[in-house]
């Protein structure tokens, strides 16, 4: 169930949470014919289960989506066994996390594309239609929730509606929120699970932001080289760089993973954080290293005509 997009889903329905329209399915015939049916002009397929973030295709059409189904409920074991189907959400993608129900960080997802920035009267209505409505939802369903709530979020042009839910840190996000965190991390989870937090609010650093440069192998996310050596590193203070995907071999740094390592600035303004990560990130060198060269810059550019909103807003 902790797994399950489907129970997501369903949850999301009962409760009124904003989410693409769906269909459910153990059957893949029956699977194929929603499809057929569906009035959505673009599919995205996926394994219920968890299938270690391979289990979603997004359809070029109604053919290419069945054949989906039938590759998912064969290639991914009791992941695939269950089959959602969902319309293709189209806008800007935004992550949000809560801790029992009180956001603390606002935070562009950087994995498709670059961070947007949100408007208070936008992020008030994803606390009052997304957040409040699940932490209120799991209350009345007897399961109250305390930990860290990850909310996938898609700004469509009918509103804010949820992609995905994790109860976890996300990597990257979490690489650059926790640097701005001033507050012990240990006594933020203890007041979490003791339900102290509301009295214990987190303290983040002032007039600092973080940006965070992901450096992964080339080919990901599909195929990729293993056991590349990785030399060098930042040395420039307030840098620090995340292992993911590395290993030692030999004596020797080697890339083990798709996503390697990423690099984390903390500076007085983005713009200078985002000239440091970069600095960061050309210091470190492996053959094939891919990474993006947009990061940051819509955030910047919305900076600078002075839009931006007084809540903690990170890349």
């Amino acid at each position: 169930v902790f797994s399950s997009k489907s129970f997501a889903k369903a949850f999301m329905e009962r409760h009124g949470v904003p989410t693409a329209r769906y269909g459910s399915f153990s059957d893949p015939q029956d699977a194929c014919s929603f499809i057929r049916g569906a009035d959505f002009p673009a599919l995205v397929v996926k394994a219920s289960g968890l299938a270690a973030g391979k289990g979603v295709i997004v359809a070029g059409d109604r053919d290419e989506a069945c054949r989906a189904v039938m590759e998912i409920d064969g290639a991914f074991g009791s992941a695939g066994t269950t089959v959602v189907i969902e319309e293709l959400l189209e806008g800007q993608e935004v992550s949000v996390r809560r801790r029992r129900g009180a956001p603390h960080g606002l935070l562009g997802d950087i994995k498709l594309i670059c961070p947007s920035q949100v408007s208070e009267e936008l992020l008030q209505q994803i606390r009052e239609s997304i957040l409040q409505k699940t932490v209120d939802g799991m209350r009345q369903e007897g399961t109250p929730y305390m930990g860290v709530l990850y909310a996938g979020l898609m700004l469509t042009n009918r509103g804010p509606k949820v992609l995905e839910f994790n109860s976890r840190f996300g990597d990257p996000e979490c690489q650059v929120l926790l640097p701005l965190l001033q507050s012990d991390l240990y006594d933020v989870i203890m007041n979490t699970v003791s339900g102290n937090l509301a009295s214990n609010v987190p303290v983040w650093q002032q007039g600092s932001s973080a940006v965070t440069v992901v450096m992964a192998s080339a080919g990901y996310p599909g195929s990729y080289v293993k056991g590349v050596e990785i030399t060098g590193g930042p040395a420039e203070a307030g840098l620090q760089a995340f292992h993911a995907g590395t290993a030692l071999k030999d004596g020797r740094v080697v890339s083990s993973g798709g996503r390697v390592l990423a690099v984390t600035a903390v500076r007085s303004s983005l713009e200078v954080a985002l000239q440091a990560a970069n600095r960061g990130v050309a210091a470190v060198g492996f053959p094939g290293a891919v990474y993006r060269r947009d990061i940051g810059h819509r955030a910047i550019a919305h900076q600078n005509q002075n839009r931006s909103v007084d809540v903690k807003e990170l890349l």
